[in-house]
């Protein structure tokens, strides 16, 4: 499979430079992090595509179930759950966050790379099970009707929370819905709509102007969105630079 950006949230040393290890041999980028706030840190820094996390974190302020419900709400991203409790109470608390997978500690490492592997193919194919045929429009929920969003009108998409904000042509405040960018993704496979990071969306043809650390959308100076350290590269292969000649 394709090398994954895998964040692991384990306070055990040797239990996370183990799976650190385990990652590494199988080909994936893998950021440690031990407790709730310095995974929060790495996941607004860097776009994941997986997240291993431990349920009972100590000297953390959030257990592993609170920050996948966290993650999830921001981009959907697949969390797996490693626990050394097996009892019937902190699985039912976990299945309320929807984990891609279960596992108890200790755990076998082809058990580990399996699980990885269907729960990346799982989320891709939900994912392609969402999106819609090649319309011009979505339409979303507004109070108990649903509105017209014009794909080719939409300039930016921006995350806020459990909230998305629509950022529009020729309307200055933004739409606001209840979902996560992830999941708009989907519907949004126009080769214009580029994800920048896990906070914007960004329709390319709308894009104003550029600087090496941040992009302005057209309509919409007022919005400050960064380009991601991770991401230039990528970004640039995405416009057309012209450079002087000398």
């Amino acid at each position: 499979m394709n090398s994954l950006k895998i964040l692991i949230v384990e306070d055990e040393l040797i239990t996370a430079t183990d799976l650190q290890e385990i990652l590494h041999f199988s080909g994936h980028a893998a950021f440690l992090a031990k407790n709730s706030s310095e995974a929060l840190g790495l996941f607004n820094k860097e776009l994941f595509d997986l997240v291993l996390c431990d349920i009972h974190l100590k000297k953390s302020d959030k257990n592993g179930i609170d920050l996948a419900r966290e993650f999830r709400a921001i981009n959907g991203v697949p969390v797996i759950f490693l626990t050394a409790h097996s009892e019937q109470f902190t699985f039912r608390q976990a299945k309320e966050v929807k984990p891609a997978a279960y596992i108890i500690k200790p755990f076998k490492e082809i058990e580990l790379n399996y699980q990885i592997e269907l729960a990346y193919l799982n989320a891709k194919m939900s994912q392609k099970d969402i999106a819609p045929l090649d319309s011009d429009s979505i339409y979303l929920p507004d109070r108990h009707e649903y509105i017209r969003i014009k794909k080719s009108e939409i300039i930016c998409i921006q995350a806020s929370g459990s909230y998305i904000n629509f950022y529009m042509k020729g309307i200055k405040k933004p739409f606001q819905a209840t979902m996560n960018l992830s999941y708009i993704e989907g519907f949004l496979q126009q080769p214009n709509f580029y994800r920048l990071s896990r906070f914007h969306i960004l329709n390319m043809n709308f894009l104003k102007k550029f600087d090496a650390i941040s992009v302005s959308m057209e309509e919409h100076p007022e919005l400050s969105i960064s380009i991601p350290k991770s991401k230039k590269s990528d970004f640039l292969n995405k416009v057309t630079v012209l450079k002087t000649p000398r």
